[in-house]
């Protein structure tokens, strides 16, 4: 009876799995069909079917042999929107800003033109203003574009410096005595702090610039010498050179006689 039983359940099962309703098969596409030999077969696969190389692992319905899976290559596995040849694009640099670039950074060649050959010479970033300016001409312009400069305004303001000791030591010296050095008695009764303030204007004009520029504000701009600038370069002088000390004396006898004269 147990035999009989199990073949009917098998018989049972048999017809459960005929009667069902065969799965659906996917179909697939196949682009260009005009460009396929006429002899080329496009075979089916499951839908619950999985690709290995040449082997397939199927459901466990196809197992029981009711279902035969059909061997596809995998080259026609892949969808056509997979397998397009993919297209790269880039948005491309904006003209305007590289001409802008060029406009704000232009080159600025130096031209020199000697005897023997002509040197020509691109300019660095920090003399292009420089080069610029001196195309123009304007001595305003260039000596601001010099100034802005931050390598050649170095050597500038040592250049002014040097030109300012160089004054300083000719007011100092003996061959054309200052009346600084004159401390006589008849040179001290002539000794007058506006002639001395001439005597540097004329002998020592970067000297007295710089004594006028560091003194004068808006209400004495317009002056051209003072009594506190006298005293105040006489004492500088001193420092550099102890013989240039006529207005020491002076103020000395002044303090000692209590005169105002």
């Amino acid at each position: 009876r147990a035999s009989e039983h199990l073949e009917e359940v098998r018989k049972e099962i048999l017809e459960s799995f005929q009667n069902r309703e065969q799965p659906r098969i996917k179909r697939q596409i196949v682009e260009d069909a005009d460009n396929c030999d006429e002899n080329q077969t496009v075979l089916n696969r499951a839908a619950k079917s999985l690709k290995f190389g040449n082997t397939s692992a199927i459901s466990p319905q196809s197992s029981l042999g009711l279902f035969n899976s059909p061997t596809i290559p995998i080259g026609n596995e892949l969808p056509h929107i997979i397998t397009a040849p993919k297209h790269l694009t880039s948005t491309p640099i904006s003209e305007g800003n590289i001409s802008r670039e060029l406009a704000d950074s232009p080159t600025v060649k130096l031209s020199v033109r000697y005897p023997s050959k002509t040197l020509n010479k691109t300019l660095c970033k920090s003399l292009k203003s420089i080069g610029k300016t001196l195309a123009h001409g304007n001595p305003s312009q260039i000596a601001n574009a010099v100034m802005n400069c931050p390598t050649v305004k170095e050597y500038v303001l040592k250049k002014t410096l040097s030109l300012l000791n160089k004054e300083v030591i000719s007011l100092c010296s003996k061959n054309s005595p200052s009346m600084l050095r004159k401390t006589s008695k008849a040179d001290l009764e002539k000794f007058d702090l506006e002639l001395l303030c001439n005597e540097w204007r004329e002998k020592a004009p970067l000297f007295y610039s710089f004594l006028m520029t560091v003194s004068a504000n808006k209400r004495t701009k317009g002056s051209l010498w003072f009594g506190s600038v006298a005293i105040a370069g006489s004492v500088l002088l001193k420092q550099k050179n102890e013989k240039m000390n006529a207005t020491a004396a002076v103020l000395g006898i002044v303090m000692k006689s209590k005169s105002v004269e």
